[in-house]
Order: C-alpha cells, then structure tokens, then sequence
C-alpha cells in the first residue's frame, strides 16, 4: 500500500508542477479588461491590446499581471461613470498584483487607483485628470497598503480633502515612489 500511496503522490506533484500561468489576450479571448481579470487566476496575466476601454477594473483579491502591450500613451482606460476608482487593488492580494502601462483617466469621483488592504505594483501608467472630490488621492489612494509605485506619471489630479495626485493615509507604507512624477492642483502627499 506505501508504494501506490507513494506513486500517487508522485503523479500529483508532476501535474501541480507543470501548470503554468496563462496569459489572456483583450480583446482576443475577452472584450474587456474586467473580462480577462474575472477569467485570470493568481499567476496569471491579462494582456491588453492598445485602444481605449470605457471600464473601471477591480482585481478581486487577485494576484495577477494587468498590463498593456504597447505603453500607457496607446492604452487607455477611460471611466464614464459611478462614484468608485478606475482602478481598484484590495481585499488583500497575498501576493503582489501588477497594473503596467496604462493611461488611467476621466474619473470625475472615486479617483484614478486606490490600494486599500493590498501589495501591488502601479509601474509606467499615466495617471491624469482624475477627480475624487469627496474624499482622498485624486490620482492614487493608498489605505493600509504597502505598494511600489514607479515610473509613472500622475498630472491634474485633485481631490476635496488631500492628496490631489497621491494619497498615503492609515497605515500605508509604500515600499516606495521611484521616478514618478506628481504634478497636480494639490498637495502630493497627506
């Protein structure tokens, strides 16, 4: 009985290690950014074409790689409307969750991206004319979040309260701010 027991052990260690992560193409596989982060799980990464998605995006907890082909300047997720973030990173990704290479804009209230609870990387995005008037960070909110945030360039951003391009409140310790650059109406940081 101890060798099955050990020949089925075997068998279950070589398929749990030859899964990989899957890459899902937008809009090839799924027409939206939301499509493909429903479709992901952790490891996996969405893959998005250049164009302009009309979308806000929540990463359910996940810890997956959203980014863009072709950079920030040729891949667009534009908000219409409703009073949440373009960008959502929470429910405490246990790993860490990527968003590269985006232009993040027209949130009118809820803001460009907000971190609460979450590890994530938010590398080479433009983060531009995003509003949260009724609360804080304009651009980026981070709220008990220990993010890396590089290379991106946050402009006209504002916000009611403070932080108009990048808010850093309640327990937040970001693991830092590398060559990002924070042009806004308000303060960078509160």
């Amino acid at each position: 009985m101890s060798k099955v027991f050990a020949y089925t052990m075997f068998i279950a260690v070589i398929t749990v290690s030859s899964v990989t992560a899957t890459t899902i193409h937008v809009p090839a596989d799924t027409a939206t950014i939301q499509g493909g982060i429903d479709m992901a799980v952790n490891g996996d990464t969405v893959l998005v074409a250049p164009g302009t998605y009309q979308e806000r995006i929540d990463f359910l907890g996940k810890a997956i790689v959203v980014m863009s082909e072709a950079g920030a300047e040729s891949t667009i997720i534009e908000k219409q409307t409703g009073s949440l973030p373009i960008v959502i990173l929470s429910t405490i990704e246990i790993d860490t969750a990527y968003i590269q290479g985006f232009t993040i804009t027209g949130s009118i209230e809820g803001g460009g991206i907000k971190s609460s609870y979450s590890n994530s990387v938010i590398q080479d995005n433009i983060i531009s004319f995003n509003s949260n008037p009724s609360g804080h960070g304009g651009g980026i909110y981070l709220d008990h979040s220990s993010s890396l945030i590089l290379n991106n360039f946050i402009v006209n951003n504002s916000t009611g309260y403070a932080g108009g391009g990048i808010s850093i409140i309640v327990d937040s310790a970001p693991a830092s701010l590398i060559t990002t650059i924070a042009l806004l109406k308000k303060s960078i940081f509160s």
